[in-house]
């Protein structure tokens, strides 16, 4: 995405770009989701062509307009009605045409929907039911070929279809010029295995109906980046690194799964190297056919540590259990190729996924992936934030392999099990406590204190939840070592920043109020005022508040003492996340 006017230096206030949402604009839109009436987006000239035949699914859950095109003198538009029909309704030259499909659709589940235009006449598919729409002309192709506006949902902003769209015929992707009131589609499986999309990036889909991510992106449509990649390999897949000119190098990342962890071959394509994880034991075999076996596989993650010296002609391999293996490819052969996970002619290629996959520090380069795909396993398993005595927490997974525990009920920890006392709380930058509002979520008028003390440059100190309905926020944070605000009525931004640092380690005090569009800002003894812009005078957000961060934005490393709002010391708290006591 691209930040707009408040950029990485003035906070987080990100203005995203289609195909791209979420409060730091990282989140990727390959599925649309109209969430309201004005919910839309619209696309570049001449993207979608009706006279070659266009396709699409879409799974409503309230009635409203699909989609709509717009041409100098014809128009074609589809509303989704509550007896669960599409009304098609064209427009040539002041003449009004309308057909409503004879197949009912499926009220929140997906729906396939064929549009293919002749001469004279629009021929609609809906599921598999067809009708035609008859118009008098003989040109329609000949106006389809000009150019054109497409639309989903209704453009006007009144009455959009509720639901998830996907195009299954063209990639309309970052075509999209405006959007409002659409994110990513996060419920259900929606893809068809050997249809285009919605797996987008290069995924496919497999034939359960879920998406295979490529290497480095995750999420139901492969949506989200991931921080590193992590392979999954089904027997018949295998990496190939990128070639390295240096004598010694080291290959670290932690398995789980049973086959080849790598193989090497010199410049005849011989194999000289190998190791391989069975049901039991781990297998190390050089050139010389000698092999060393270390007993006890138990099937967990296991780390790895490989070292390749070509100088000496062997490789070094430590266990994360500190267990240590050797083997020599001693002779003519040297060492030319190294897979990963196998490779084309390796009998027992890995099953399984690989983590943390690096090459002397830094994430390994490939020269030539096959049938590998991101690993779909998610570190959170079932019950693993729970205890007998709290049961009110989430899980949130930090790839394959880790996870987090969101706490409920005033108990934190790595598992959500010790009582938290209130004591002041300490934020590692990926933590937050979450309130409820004592103001609800409309407020004329906010007075906030904050007491904290923080050591890293950047960072979220407080914000508001957003509404369902309105844009409206309050944020605070620190960008290089300065404190700022920025909030919204509605009518677009207003930001105020302090001058001096605060990241020094030591106890500071801030002040916020807003009365209106008024808003005073006092950082010890510094004080500044700002005037957002246009008519609107009442904030407007959601029921929450976020404290030293939220599930989107890094937060503070530090600690904050107290937080009253209005007058109220305020640490009546419903979610912890990571942070500690």
């Amino acid at each position: 995405g691209i930040n707009a006017e408040y950029g990485s230096d003035k906070g987080f206030l990100c203005e995203c770009k289609y195909p791209y949402s979420g409060p730091s604009c990282d989140t990727k839109i390959i599925v649309p989701h109209l969430s309201s009436a004005q919910s839309f987006v619209s696309y570049e000239t001449s993207i979608v062509d009706i006279a070659a035949g266009f396709e699409f699914r879409f799974r409503p859950v309230k009635s409203g307009f699909v989609f709509h095109l717009e041409y100098n003198n014809f128009f074609l538009n589809a509303l989704y009605t509550e007896a669960h029909t599409l009304v098609f309704t064209a427009n040539l030259d002041g003449r009004v045409y309308s057909k409503t499909s004879s197949g009912r659709l499926d009220h929140e589940d997906w729906n396939k929907v064929h549009i293919k235009a002749n001469a004279k006449a629009i021929t609609v598919t809906v599921n598999s039911e067809s009708d035609v729409m008859s118009l008098k002309t003989t040109q329609l192709k000949n106006i389809l070929r000009k150019r054109h506006q497409f639309h989903i949902g209704d453009s006007a902003k009144k009455n959009s279809f509720v639901g998830c769209f996907y195009d299954l015929g063209n990639d309309l992707g970052s075509n999209g010029i405006d959007f409002d009131s659409v994110d990513h589609c996060k419920v259900g499986n929606t893809c068809i295995a050997g249809h285009l999309g919605p797996c987008g990036e290069g995924g496919q889909c497999n034939e359960l109906g879920h998406c295979d991510c490529p290497l480095g992106r995750s999420g139901q449509y492969c949506e989200h980046d991931r921080v590193s990649r992590n392979p999954s390999f089904n027997r018949d897949g295998y990496l190939l690194l990128q070639d390295t000119d240096a004598d010694t190098y080291t290959l670290s990342l932690a398995a789980q799964g049973t086959g080849a962890v790598f193989a090497g071959y010199d410049k005849k394509g011989r194999e000289i190297v190998s190791l391989v994880i069975d049901s039991t034991s781990i297998k190390l075999t050089g050139n010389s056919q000698e092999t060393i076996y270390i007993k006890g596989y138990d099937g967990a993650w296991l780390d790895l540590t490989m070292t390749f010296d070509t100088a000496d002609e062997a490789v070094f391999v430590e266990l994360g259990t500190g267990e240590e293996m050797m083997t020599l490819f001693e002779g003519s052969r040297k060492l030319n190729k190294l897979y990963l996970g196998g490779s084309p002619t390796f009998s027992n290629n890995f099953r399984g996924c690989f983590t943390e996959v690096e090459v002397n520090g830094k994430e390994a380069e490939y020269n030539e992936q096959v049938n590998v795909v991101e690993c779909a396993m998610e570190g959170c398993y079932e019950n693993a934030c729970q205890n007998t005595v709290n049961d009110y927490n989430d899980c949130v997974s930090k790839g394959p392999r880790y996870f987090s525990c969101i706490c409920g009920h005033n108990f934190v920890g790595d598992k959500c099990d010790v009582r938290w006392k209130r004591q002041t709380p300490r934020f590692n930058g990926d933590s937050f406590l979450k309130f409820l509002n004592p103001d609800n979520s409309t407020n004329e008028d906010l007075h906030l204190s904050i007491v904290f003390k923080v050591t890293g440059k950047s960072g979220l100190l407080f914000r508001t939840e957003p509404s369902t309905l309105h844009a409206d926020y309050v944020s605070i944070g620190i960008s290089r070592g300065r404190l700022f605000l920025t909030y919204e009525l509605g009518a677009g931004p207003a930001y105020l920043k302090c001058p001096r640092r605060v990241d020094d380690g030591k106890w500071h005090f801030l002040h916020m109020t807003l009365r209106g569009r008024h808003a005073v800002l006092m950082v010890d003894r510094w004080t500044s005022e700002v005037m957002s812009p246009g008519q609107r005078n009442v904030l407007n957000v959601g029921p929450y508040l976020y404290l030293g961060g939220t599930p989107a934005e890094p937060g503070i490393t530090g600690c904050v003492e107290s937080l009253p709002v209005r007058d109220e010391l305020y640490f009546r708290r419903l979610e912890c996340y990571n942070f500690v006591p």
